[in-house]
């Protein structure tokens, strides 16, 4: 029998969505992004987390279908090792 997954879930304009917990760092709230200019319209920016500079990617540019008023949750994920 297969070992139960555990989910990060959130909604994004009343659609319900999950990652899986092992591919979540951490939920974070909102920083204060450097915007990049002449970046992809999916680059919403850099944005400095303790020290490291990560790249924010806009998922309603990824997937269109997602756009909405209501913010998206901000996470740091990482690929799996």
């Amino acid at each position: 029998m297969a070992e139960p997954k555990q989910f990060c879930t959130f909604y994004i304009n009343k659609m319900f969505f999950g990652i899986e917990v092992l591919r979540v760092q951490e939920v974070i709230r909102h920083l204060e992004m450097t915007r990049i200019p002449s970046a992809s319209p999916t680059i919403r920016g850099l944005i400095n987390l303790r020290g490291q500079i990560v790249t924010a990617i806009d998922l309603t540019m990824v997937q269109p279908v997602l756009k909405s008023k209501i913010p998206l949750v901000h996470a740091a994920i990482h690929p799996k090792r």
